[in-house]
């Protein structure tokens, strides 16, 4: 396999990793995180600067919200960041700098692809079969729980039982 073809395979999957849905939103974790992890990836020993940015890594509580919702979100963003953290090691065990480097250029890149083409994944689905991604179908269904995920999060219910409240008044 083509190095190049091989990295963008690759980063697709991190970036589908990253994605979680926040206040009705399907976003990354953190991206200052993956740039941070980004600029350690020059290091001679990348690989555990790596895994040490990894280890240390902690969220900024979300401003304005509940207790239980900030508890939440940052257990959440954690979670995310040792699932990507792992991931990336697997993917760049025994890899040069630049190799690293591109995988994340790569993978920042295809976030904003995923940030801006969520709302319709037949879109997505066409981009990642143009740029020839074999494990589109994963890429997809991870997507696909968090966009569902986010859809169970309305306030369509509460209305409705408003809406049979009312009209029990009434009779």
């Amino acid at each position: 396999m083509n190095e190049m073809t091989e990295i963008n395979k690759l980063s697709w999957r991190l970036a589908s990793v990253v994605m979680i849905s926040l206040d009705g939103k399907i976003v990354p974790y953190s991206t200052s995180q993956i740039r941070k992890i980004m600029n350690v990836s020059n290091a001679p020993d990348s690989a555990a600067q790596i895994r040490k940015l990894i280890e240390s890594y902690n969220p900024a509580p979300p401003q304005r919200k509940r207790p239980e919702q900030s508890q939440r979100e940052l257990r959440l963003k954690k979670e995310k960041n040792t699932e990507f953290g792992k991931l990336l090691l697997d993917f760049i065990v025994n890899q040069n700098p630049q190799y690293v480097q591109s995988l994340l250029r790569y993978t920042i890149w295809n976030i904003k692809i995923i940030e801006n083409g969520i709302r319709d994944l037949g879109e997505l689905e066409l981009i990642l079969d143009c740029e020839g991604v074999k494990e589109k179908e994963l890429i997809l269904s991870t997507l696909k729980t968090l966009k569902n995920s986010e859809n169970r999060t309305g306030h369509g219910p509460r209305r409705n039982t408003y809406q049979k409240q009312n009209f029990r008044r009434n009779y």
